[in-house]
């Protein structure tokens, strides 16, 4: 595989050419989503001389984020306006080869017996055509005038568009959760495109241990680099502790299926000492978990807040006590949320799911069965409250210092961009 790009590394007045990283994204800078991204863009604008970040869609939200002056941000890719007519008119007739796009269609048998994975990948295959034909994206991505890296944030639809264009600059991919485990839900055993990234990349980042060998087992015959690269958090502080009997639990996502937080709902109803549960986060299953909390009476108590940026997140820990955090997802990454509780000293309560082992243990919380019920949940909260203040305080400085040896933002995020330049020599 070529490693250079297709750009000179020096111009013709021998002077060398610019750094630049291409960063795909989600949404961001757009709204609030991707809000771990923000720490490490600090790092990676300090290593080239400029970024550009290059969302797929803006869902209709405005930048809020501050940029280093080095960013800049590429026009969403993802048209607003006639979308799907653009995307069949201008995905079927093009000069982007349909090979790649045929060739998965036959690795998947034709997807035989599940239609809708066969709609799924006509119409990403549609899209990635219709996104890499288009002048001034395929400009970008090749990178002329600049010793350039494109760095994709997440291995899904976006991250495709370089292999369609077969663009040569050294390319990155970086693998969470959503986008690297095939059975989750919301993936039906599917995720578009997988075999032919892997076989371009020059290396893959893996947020765990666990997700890097799940890709190694499912896909044992394609040669690729790969190492993890885990994400970060800074540490605003740690959060004071309040002594008053009652057991302060903070949870952090959006409210969606796979998070299960009618778990915890649940569980309470089972408790009969005092709690006070604050959850952070929006999403489409808000109402059903009104509902479901107000049927908890005393000696519970709930406050729902809407979602926080990174920022804001840390600073209700610093300004707010919490004694544990509870994460009771079905499946996961590497969670951020879980990262930002150690960071603050508060212990961990998760489900042993994904990467999350790699960050919890006995030692900074415990970690909970996937198959979780209200009432084995109910119990572990239990003997959470029963804990003395001695046992608390283990628990609390345990939670930073496991921050220290593998969330920290400042070393983490640090080594990433190293290695992001390194690609070019």
């Amino acid at each position: 595989m070529n490693k250079t790009c297709t750009s000179a590394a020096f111009s013709s007045g021998s002077e060398p050419l610019p750094t630049r990283l291409v960063l795909l994204t989600s949404s961001f800078p757009y709204g609030v989503g991707e809000p771990f991204l923000e720490a490490e863009l600090a790092y990676l604008s300090a290593r080239f001389d400029s970024v550009v970040l290059v969302p797929y869609k803006s869902n209709g939200g405005q930048m809020r984020r501050e940029l280093p002056p080095n960013v800049s941000v590429f026009a969403p890719l993802r048209p607003e306006r006639w979308f799907v007519l653009r995307m069949i008119s201008q995905g079927l007739f093009n000069r982007i080869s349909w090979f790649p796009f045929l060739r998965e269609l036959c690795r998947e048998r034709f997807f035989g017996g599940r239609p809708g994975l066969l709609v799924q990948w006509l119409s990403l295959s549609l899209l990635v055509r219709m996104l890499a034909s288009r002048s001034h994206v395929r400009a970008l991505y090749f990178g002329k005038g600049y010793r350039q890296v494109v760095y994709s944030y997440w291995g899904t639809m976006p991250a495709s568009i370089y292999g369609a264009l077969g663009a040569v600059c050294p390319y990155v991919v970086r693998l969470h959760g959503v986008d690297i485990y095939a059975e989750r839900e919301d993936n039906r055993g599917y995720i578009f495109g997988r075999p032919d990234l892997l076989s371009r990349v020059h290396f893959v980042a893996h947020v765990s241990e666990h997700g890097m060998a799940y890709l190694r087992k499912r896909y044992p015959l394609i040669s690729y680099q790969a190492r993890v690269c885990r994400l970060g958090v800074h540490s605003p502080g740690l959060s004071p502790i309040q002594d008053d009997g009652v057991l302060k639990i903070l949870t952090c996502s959006r409210i969606i299926p796979l998070k299960r937080l009618e778990l915890l709902s649940q569980a309470l109803s089972l408790v009969s000492f005092p709690v006070h549960w604050v959850h952070i986060g929006d999403g489409p299953g808000k109402e059903s978990l009104e509902h479901s909390v107000r049927s908890l009476g005393m000696p519970v108590r709930v406050q729902l807040l809407d979602a926080m940026s990174n920022a804001e997140v840390l600073n209700y820990y610093v300004q707010h006590p919490v004694d544990v955090f509870v994460n009771v997802s079905s499946t996961e990454g590497v969670p951020v949320t879980v990262m930002e509780a150690l960071s603050c000293g508060v212990p961990v309560l998760a489900t042993s799911v994904g990467g999350t082992p790699e960050l919890v243990d006995s030692l900074v919380g415990g970690l909970l069965p996937p198959d979780l019920t209200p009432a084995f949940l109910a119990d572990a909260l239990c003997a959470f409250w029963s804990l003395d203040s001695s046992q608390r305080m283990r628990l609390r400085h345990a939670a930073y210092e496991r921050w220290k040896d593998r969330a920290d933002a400042a070393r983490n995020y640090a080594e990433m961009a190293e290695a992001l330049q390194g690609l070019l020599g």
